[in-house]
């Protein structure tokens, strides 16, 4: 078994999973809301993500800390309804040397539905801190705020096993 880092029972009870990722200062906010139009999963809740300030590079989102090892292997698996002119982006402190993240799908924003997974490599040496951080760019420089929405976000260790 792949170990996973995000408790999903708040996609089923409306409790609150993940923290506000906002280093830009820029009013975001993170609600459990009832499931949109259009959202395939069977989970009766979704996370909604408000930007409150537009034209900024970095748009806020949300994350669960996990604490990065040497070596390690994560994917990032995420059901989103990202708005077009946005990317979804991975961020983290520092994962050490060598380190890489990358998209196995588009990464890019169509207004609909759709699975995003993503890859981080951690380096062998060096700084390990967290990862898990998710927020959306910018890419057409938009001035709006936006709102996108999640029904599915978890993080999984290939390195790491579940018990």
């Amino acid at each position: 078994n792949l170990k996973g880092y995000v408790d999903l029972s708040g996609f089923q009870s409306r409790e609150y999973l993940f923290h506000v990722y906002d280093n830009a200062k820029i009013g975001v906010t993170n609600e459990m809301v009832r499931k949109s139009a259009g959202n395939m999963l069977d989970f009766p809740y979704e996370m909604a993500v408000t930007s409150i300030e537009g034209a900024m590079l970095h748009m806020g989102g949300y994350y669960h800390p996990v604490q990065s090892l040497p070596n390690q292997v994560f994917y990032y698996i995420v059901y989103a309804n990202i708005p077009e002119g946005y990317a979804l982006h991975m961020a983290s402190n520092g994962i050490g040397e060598g380190s890489s993240s990358n998209w196995l799908t588009s990464n890019l924003g169509t207004g609909q539905w759709q699975w995003y997974i993503g890859r981080t490599v951690c380096g062998s040496s060096g700084t390990f801190r967290s990862l898990g951080f998710l927020c959306l760019e910018n890419v057409a420089g938009k001035d709006d705020s936006v709102q996108w929405r999640v029904g599915y976000s978890n993080i999984f260790s290939v390195t790491e096993f579940a018990e």
